[in-house]
C-alpha cells in the first residue's frame, strides 16, 4: 500500500469527503476491472455505471458457470441413458425365450443402436467444448 491511500475505506473517504462505499467500490473495480476504473476515472462514466457493468459481467460469468455444470450433468445423464439403451437387446431376450424376433424388430433395433453411437459421439464433442 503507498503512503498516499489510506488502508481503511473510511479514513480515505473522510479525507475525499465522500462515503466510505465509494472508496471500497471504487477499490474493488480497480482489482476487478482495470479498464472500467480508469473509465470512472477519466470521467467517462460515473462510479455507479461502472459498478453496474461490472456486476452484469461478473452475473454473467457466474450464469455461465453455472449453465455449463448443469450441461455436464445434463451430457452425464444422457451419455448414461443411451449407453443403457444400447445394452439393451430386446431380440436376444426373445431368443433366449425359444421366440424369433421379426425382422422389421431388428432392423429397428440396429437404427436405434446407430443412433444412440451417433448420440454418444455428439455428447462426447459437448462435453468437450465445454
Amino acid at each position: 500500500m503507498n503512503r498516499r491511500t489510506p488502508a481503511n475505506p473510511a479514513t480515505a473517504a473522510a479525507l475525499l469527503g465522500i462515503g466510505s462505499r465509494y472508496v471500497s467500490d471504487a477499490k474493488r473495480l480497480r482489482r476487478e476491472n482495470p479498464e472500467l476504473f480508469e473509465a470512472v476515472r477519466s470521467g467517462e462514466k460515473s462510479l455507479p455505471e461502472a459498478m453496474r457493468a461490472c456486476n452484469k459481467r461478473a452475473d454473467y460469468t457466474q450464469q455461465q458457470t453455472q449453465d455449463a455444470q448443469i450441461a455436464n450433468r445434463g451430457f452425464g445423464a444422457l451419455k448414461s441413458l443411451a449407453l443403457a439403451l444400447k445394452r439393451f437387446d430386446p431380440a436376444a431376450m426373445m431368443r433366449g425365450a425359444a421366440l424369433e424376433p421379426a425382422r422389421g424388430c431388428v432392423d429397428h433395433i440396429t437404427m436405434i443402436r446407430h443412433w444412440l453411437d451417433e448420440l454418444i459421439v455428439l455428447i462426447d464433442k459437448g462435453e468437450e467444448q465445454l
